[in-house]
């Protein structure tokens, strides 16, 4: 009788663990699987993403070929946007509706003006202005604490 109880115990171990290494086997394979679809999904991602990049390096030529002899600084108050110098035509189209062409204005503090939509931006980051902040605020040289 103990053999028996002792020979179903190895039988019920061993078949547990060939379960085991079977399912470790089908798991691997479900993995190698799901990497190699998953490889397949990036490279059409990537194929994807090139050629719209390249499209919009295309357009971006054809919008600045407007016969100017472009050459790129950074914008009138502004770091992030580059800004052609004689005609105020950015490097790169932003995602906005208007395509912005910059000319700096007279003011105390660094202030730019967009010719088509009126758009303004000032200070150093080339935020949009702020329009409860007066001018008159803004001129130092009046300031009668100075002297």
């Amino acid at each position: 009788m103990r053999n028996i109880i002792l020979l179903s115990i190895l039988a019920g171990t061993g078949v547990a663990l060939t379960g085991y290494f079977v399912w470790l086997v089908i798991r691997a394979v479900y993995q190698v699987y799901r990497d190699w679809r998953l490889g397949h999904e990036l490279a059409a991602l990537q194929s994807e993403v090139t050629d719209w990049r390249a499209r919009r390096a295309h357009a971006n030529r054809d919008r600045l070929n407007t016969g100017c002899d472009h050459q790129f600084e950074d914008g009138p108050g502004s770091t992030f946007r580059r800004v052609c110098r004689h005609c105020g035509l950015e490097a790169e189209r932003t995602s906005e509706v208007c395509d912005h062409h910059w000319r700096q204005l007279d003011s105390p503090i660094p202030r730019s003006s967009c010719d088509a939509c009126g758009q303004e931006i000032e200070g150093f980051l080339g935020m949009p202005c702020s329009p409860d902040l007066a001018a008159s605020d803004l001129n130092t040289a009046e300031n009668p604490n100075e002297g």
